[in-house]
């Protein structure tokens, strides 16, 4: 979600199990686990490198 202000809100919806470990929180797949932050960190700055690049191609 992007706000008037240009503030991004990321959201991940998780479907299936997860496990809270040490304050992080962990999908669980049937081959192993995946960091639900690292994943959302990923995705954040795939977006705002998007954003940057319209930004850029704006005349």
């Amino acid at each position: 979600m992007l706000s008037p202000d240009g503030s991004l809100l990321l959201m991940e919806v998780k479907a299936g199990p997860v496990v809270l470990r040490n304050g992080e929180i962990f999908k669980l797949y049937g081959d192993g686990e995946c960091d639900v932050a690292r994943q959302g960190r990923l995705q954040r700055v795939a977006m705002q490198n998007r954003l940057k690049e319209a930004a850029s191609k704006r005349p």
